[in-house]
């Protein structure tokens, strides 16, 4: 008499092998996911700093300076929404600055988006300051972790 040897489902090899590709492919799209989200953060904060710029221009138009500018007096006069940070920021402040201009100060930046945010061109800032610092490029002064400031001074 002969034995049947019929076995049904997967083998313990195959389970691990459909595990390691859905792993990869899992890895894959959250690494992507990330990748869009920065992009979009950045892409935002952009237009925020925009914003921020033609308004205080606009508000203080026919002004020879920037005197009293904050936070707090563009929201007062409807310039600014709300006082809720740029996106990549955890905070923000405006003031003014020495020869009729004013600075965007960002706090509380990732390493990252310090490196970027030094590397950018952005047409309606005059310069940026990474951590205080003034000599060489702003990028060398970005530090580890989400306790940059980034401060972009518009003249």
């Amino acid at each position: 008499m002969k034995i049947k040897n019929q076995e049904s489902g997967r083998s313990l090899i195959e389970v691990i092998g459909a595990m390691a590709i859905a792993s990869v492919i899992a890895v894959g799209a959250f690494a992507a996911y990330q990748l869009a989200t920065t992009r979009m953060d950045r892409t935002i904060t952009t237009e925020e700093l925009r914003d921020i710029t033609r308004n205080a221009r606009i508000l203080f138009a026919g002004r020879d300076n920037f005197g009293g500018i904050s936070v707090n007096f563009m929201v007062r006069m409807g310039a600014l929404r709300n006082d809720t940070p740029p996106r990549i920021a955890q905070d923000f402040s405006i003031n003014a600055v020495a020869g009729g201009g004013f600075a965007i100060n960002l706090y509380g930046l990732s390493h990252s988006n310090c490196l970027w945010i030094s590397m950018q061109y952005f047409g309606f800032i005059s310069g940026v300051i990474i951590n205080d610092m003034h000599l060489g490029h702003p990028s060398e002064h970005c530090t580890n972790g989400r306790n940059n400031t980034a401060t972009l001074v518009v003249l």
